[in-house]
């Protein structure tokens, strides 16, 4: 990673293996890195190890997004967090569990996206904005419903 000394990148979903590598190869590079978990515990070990700044909400409540990055000048933001669900067919599907899903990795990408944007378009420095994907949206895995339909690949537009 190149270019990235001195500039403030959040990550969400650090608590966990993909977000807490992101981090660390982040800080690496020279990024200023906000470390997002949902409790302070979660990430204790990694601001530990890295210096990151953690910062603490629920991805998929937008009152806790807006709180948490309102104010928060960003240059890029790393969408990680994600909630695997269960592994169930659609017949078996349990909808309360599907909402859920839907509502960590469609709205919470949204959300902290729609939130961070804002610094970024009003700081006028360009910015980059990584969405995680996985291949479950890709390829048909069996009983993965939730999951793949809530990691389908994007490329979000601020224009």
């Amino acid at each position: 990673m190149h270019g990235l000394e001195g500039k403030k990148v959040l990550v969400t979903g650090a608590s966990g293996g993909i977000g807490a590598a992101i981090v660390r190869d982040l800080v690496a590079a020279g990024a200023d890195v906000v470390a997002h978990g949902r409790t302070a515990e979660s990430l204790q070990a990694l601001v530990d190890e890295t210096g990151a700044t953690p910062v603490h909400f629920d991805v998929s409540v937008e009152d806790e997004v807006k709180g948490a990055l309102q104010g928060l000048d960003v240059w890029g933001v790393v969408n990680c967090a994600g909630f695997g669900g269960e592994i169930a067919s659609p017949m078996d599907t349990d909808m309360a569990i599907f909402d859920q899903v839907m509502a960590v990795n469609a709205r919470g990408t949204m959300l902290v996206t729609k939130y961070a944007s804002q610094s970024m378009v009003r700081l006028g420095q360009g910015g980059s904005i990584v969405n995680v994907s996985s291949q479950a949206s890709l390829v048909a895995l069996p009983s993965h419903i939730s999951y793949g339909a809530s990691k389908r690949p994007s490329t979000p537009s601020l224009a």
